[in-house]
């Protein structure tokens, strides 16, 4: 293990909780929607979709900005204990829609950021990493 790039990934993950719990409190306090998680899981999917396709990036900064802050603003706890209420609610109908929200959601929102990455370098805007 790196030492220097631990301390990457532990300062970004940093970040990205604290971009987490930003989001949250911001979201909450101005609607007191459920959906936060939702929107963070996908967002960061879409991020980390980005990250990883683009050429731009050296393994290193894929690294840190993917497992560390893309791992610190996403949640699979959240989105679990989410679901679990609705289960404590029978809530079924919700816990289906929030299930393939962040599932489904997640994992289209990562294919259109490798997308993204790949497009912009295509067009040169993003040129690749030596």
């Amino acid at each position: 293990v790196d030492p220097a790039l631990l301390v990457g990934v532990a300062l970004g993950g940093g970040a990205g909780a604290a971009l987490r719990y930003a989001a949250t409190c911001i979201q909450f306090n101005k609607t007191k929607c459920a959906y936060t998680i939702t929107a963070i899981n996908v967002t960061g999917s879409f991020i980390l979709g980005a990250v990883s396709a683009s050429p731009a990036l050296t393994p290193a900064a894929r690294t840190i900005l993917g497992v560390g802050v893309c791992g610190g603003f996403t949640t699979f706890s959240t989105f679990a204990m989410e679901g679990s209420a609705y289960v404590d609610r029978n809530a079924w109908h919700l816990l289906g829609a929030h299930v393939a929200a962040n599932v489904v959601g997640s994992i289209a929102a990562a294919r259109l950021g490798q997308a993204a990455a790949l497009r912009l370098h295509k067009l040169n805007i993003v040129k690749k990493n030596k």
